[in-house]
C-alpha cells in the first residue's frame, strides 16, 4: 500500500477524533492502522520488485512538490459502513494519485484494471466492526458536522503487511532532488 501519513498537530487531532469515535461507537478496527490517506490500495509484489518500485517512485516524486491537505468534514461509504474524515478535493492530491497509479501500472503491471476506481481520498475513522445501527447513528450525527484540519504533506510512505499489521517500510520525500 502507498499512503500519506498526517504530521504534527494534524496527526494528533485526527488521532483524537478516531479515538473519540471508537469509544462512542464501541469499535476499534480503524485504530489498528496508523492515520493515513491511501494513495494506492494494497497490492502484491515480489520483494525484488519492491526495491525497484521504491527507487522509481523516489525519482518520480522529486519533481512533485509537497501538497496542502485540508480536512473539512466527514464522509461515508454506505455500502461498506465506512465513516471517514474527508479532505477538500485537491487537484495536486488527485494528480499524485494518478501519477503513482500509472507509474506502477505501466512500469510493473501491478495494478489490475479491476482495482482502478474513482479515487476518494479519506482518513478512515470507523469500519468493519461498526454495526448497522451505529453506522446509521454516526452518519446522522456527523453528516453536517465540520472539522478543520490542515497540514502540508511532504512525504509518501510505502507500507507492507507484516505479521498481520501494516508497517511503514520506506518513506519518500516530495520535491527533493
Amino acid at each position: 500500500m502507498i499512503a500519506m501519513t498526517p504530521i504534527g498537530d494534524a496527526k494528533k487531532n485526527i488521532k483524537e477524533i478516531r479515538e473519540h469515535f471508537s469509544k462512542k461507537y464501541h469499535v476499534n478496527e480503524a485504530l489498528k492502522t496508523e492515520e493515513h490517506i491511501t494513495l494506492i490500495h494494497p497490492f502484491h509484489t515480489e520483494p525484488g520488485i519492491l526495491k525497484d518500485l521504491i527507487l522509481g517512485l523516489t525519482k518520480l516524486y522529486q519533481y512533485l512538490m509537497p501538497i496542502e491537505i485540508t480536512i473539512n468534514g466527514y464522509g461515508f461509504f454506505r455500502q461498506n459502513k465506512v465513516v471517514f474524515l474527508k479532505p477538500v478535493i485537491n487537484d495536486k492530491l488527485n494528480e499524485l494519485h494518478e501519477i503513482t497509479q500509472e507509474y506502477i501500472k505501466d512500469r510493473f503491471g501491478i495494478i489490475k484494471i479491476r482495482n482502478i476506481h474513482t479515487y476518494t481520498p479519506h482518513v478512515t475513522i470507523g469500519y468493519r466492526d461498526l454495526s448497522t445501527h451505529d453506522y446509521n447513528e454516526a452518519e446522522k450525527n456527523l453528516i453536517t458536522k465540520t472539522e478543520f484540519i490542515e497540514w502540508v504533506q511532504k512525504e509518501v510512505s510505502i507500507w507492507e503487511r507484516i505479521n498481520n499489521k501494516w508497517e511503514t517500510i520506506d518513506t519518500i520525500q516530495l520535491g527533493v532532488k
